[in-house]
């Protein structure tokens, strides 16, 4: 933070910043040091100057141990070749040449590490008239879409979570997915993980098949099929729509029965929530894992009741009772994933 308080003011005192040689002589370096105008660069701070980042980069590494060299020389009443006439900066230089530019989904992919987010553009830009084509739905419309409905969405990877299902010793993944200001859980399971294992990874792109389901206010979405969005071809295409037909003729089927099953109930009451009853050993469990089970709960949130009880070496000390509204979803598949964590003795579905 002192740091850039320092640049504000020099940019505040010396007006704006005309190139990157000019900021290496006016910034003090022993404050914003090599390593930090290379961060800078890579998160587009020094684009005005019309250099690529590669060029900043290429300069940076050959000039900036020069650049404040000299600067120390001219405070010392020392005119260096390279200075002005006034001896009062440098000489500005050409762009270095480069061989090889830093591709544009690179850029993107170091601005994302640096900063969490984009800045120069979105990396599904570049695949703009392909996913046009094979008519995606933006994850940014999820929220507006009908639970059961079915969508082929292009998407970038933010972050990637392999598990190891207890019950059945199978790989699966839990992918956050985004293609523009929306973020949301995808779930990979063993069959599906098994298949495309090979392309998940932070920052891939990636073009699905996903229905969306939505529960007392939750979003829970589930994968039919996935692929790399660079690498598709017309047999993956084909592959796509198949399996967005028969996802959809499936999504349409539990539709028409669950309209059948209102009739057929009328005004008969809801079924009552189930209730899941946790035993956490409370000796076992670390804080890492607090947030893990905390991040499981949440992938699973759903209408059924949920009470977490701590014990230590067998004598109960302490509950919650959560009450549907913020419970989970009691599946098999739930009851089977939760034993995972070893701090978990007993799960209990009433």
């Amino acid at each position: 933070m002192r740091a850039l308080h320092l640049l504000l003011l020099e940019r505040k005192a010396g007006g704006l910043f005309e190139t990157l040689a000019n900021f290496i002589e006016r910034v003090d370096t022993s404050q914003v040091g090599k390593k930090a105008l290379e961060n800078l660069i890579q998160s587009g701070c020094f684009d005005f100057t019309n250099w690529t980042r590669q060029q900043l980069l290429i300069y940076l590494a050959e000039r900036f141990d020069a650049c404040v060299k000299q600067k120390k020389d001219r405070l010392k009443g020392v005119l260096d070749f390279f200075a002005d006439a006034d001896g009062k900066g440098v000489i500005e230089e050409e762009a270095p040449k480069v061989l090889n530019e830093i591709a544009k989904l690179k850029i993107l992919a170091i601005e994302k590490e640096l900063l969490g987010f984009y800045v120069t553009g979105h990396p599904l830009e570049e695949f703009s008239k392909l996913i046009d084509q094979f008519q995606c739905t933006s994850l940014d419309q999820i929220e507006e879409l009908p639970s059961r409905t079915c969508i082929k969405a292009a998407f970038v990877v933010d972050a990637l979570q392999v598990r190891v299902s207890q019950r059945t010793n199978k790989k699966f993944a839990i992918l956050v997915i985004s293609s523009g200001l929306e973020r949301f859980d995808l779930p990979i399971w063993p069959e599906l993980f098994e298949q495309v294992s090979g392309i998940l990874d932070e920052n891939a792109l990636l073009v699905g098949v996903i229905q969306i389901e939505k529960n007392d206010g939750t979003i829970k979405l589930s994968c039919k099929w996935i692929e790399d969005l660079a690498a598709i071809n017309e047999e993956s295409i084909k592959r796509m729509e198949e399996k967005y037909s028969q996802a959809e003729s499936l999504s349409k089927l539990d539709l028409a029965r669950d309209k059948k099953g209102k009739k057929k109930n009328g005004n008969k009451p809801l079924p009552v929530p189930k209730k899941v009853i946790l035993t956490v050993d409370i000796d076992a469990i670390k804080m890492s894992q607090v947030l893990e089970l905390k991040n499981f709960l949440k992938i699973h949130l759903g209408g059924d009741e949920l009470d977490i009880r701590f014990s230590s070496k067998d004598n109960l000390i302490g509950s919650i009772a959560i009450d549907a509204a913020f419970g989970v979803k009691a599946t098999p598949e739930f009851e089977a994933e939760i034993l995972r964590f070893k701090s978990i003795k007993t799960v209990q579905v009433q």
